[in-house]
């Protein structure tokens, strides 16, 4: 998660929230808007397809001439030129009036963007698009659309939560089970909601990285449990019950009550790898 203070590259769609990184270095996706100059061709009137088409042949050679300085085929001087003929006639297009409202409200958005639409020609390296992002919590909106937590605002915040610590893990290559492992068993409170959170995040990462779910389990903890199962099933989306619970339904203990054998998850986690 990115603090109020972060100061890197920021490539990102046109949500305004983001222009709130005061101190970040934006580039706005150039894929999102050109998206949005074909929908409004296909659907233009008479008069008011001249400017996505303008826009659109501003940002595709915007890109062409990227392709042509990473091909070696343009120098950065070239690149600097090239950019400014660009970035004025931009800014010619945007300083005119439409009478089309869906114009001037595209027209608006670009000048809120302004800053935002070339950065990746001067910083080498930077996507012109936000790809990469829309690639990597992918998972999580398809989860998202099966169930994924997301019936409730607590659930919802969860999922937010356990994602981020999971991405990040997994872009510093580190093991995400282990520091689940070692936030469940602090004898301090870390800066989580709840115990509930790493538990989650564990079935999270177990659905991520392909751990089958056993969901014969369900019976079973109802068969030991009784009425402590089924009221914590209706705390809890039953799909995560069997995950969650696996080391209560591993006891041998038949008389053991539910809350012990969820005490004694926190105190004796499984290995999860």
């Amino acid at each position: 998660m990115l603090g109020a203070d972060f100061a890197g590259f920021l490539a990102r769609d046109g949500w305004s929230i983001y222009r709130q990184f005061s101190k970040a270095l934006h580039q706005t996706c150039l894929a999102h808007l050109l998206r949005r100059c074909r929908e409004m061709l296909l659907v233009a009137g008479r008069g008011e397809a001249e400017f996505p088409r303008t826009v659109q042949t501003i940002l595709q050679q915007a890109l062409q001439l990227r392709d042509r300085h990473q091909q070696r085929k343009i120098s950065e001087h070239g690149v600097a030129v090239a950019r400014g003929r660009w970035e004025v006639r931009m800014d010619r297009t945007l300083e005119r009036r439409y009478r089309s409202p869906q114009n001037r409200r595209f027209a608006n958005h670009l000048l809120r963007e302004r800053e935002a639409l070339f950065t990746f020609l001067s910083c080498p390296g930077l996507e012109a698009t936000n790809w990469r992002a829309e690639q990597a919590i992918r998972p999580m909106v398809v989860t998202r659309k099966v169930w994924g937590g997301n019936r409730t605002s607590r659930g919802a915040h969860t999922q937010g939560v356990l994602v981020s610590i999971l991405q990040t893990c997994r872009q510093q290559l580190r093991s995400a089970s282990s520091i689940l492992q070692k936030l469940i068993c602090a004898s301090q409170p870390k800066p989580l909601d709840s115990v509930e959170i790493v538990l989650y995040g564990l079935t999270v990462f177990a659905l991520l990285t392909g751990w089958p779910m056993i969901w014969q389990e369900e019976a079973e903890l109802e068969r030991r449990f009784g009425q402590e199962y089924l009221a914590c099933k209706r705390a809890v989306p039953a799909v995560l019950i069997p995950s969650l619970f696996r080391v209560a339904s591993a006891s041998n203990a038949e008389t053991e009550s539910f809350t012990s054998a969820f005490g004694r998850l926190r105190v004796n986690p499984p290995a999860w790898e």
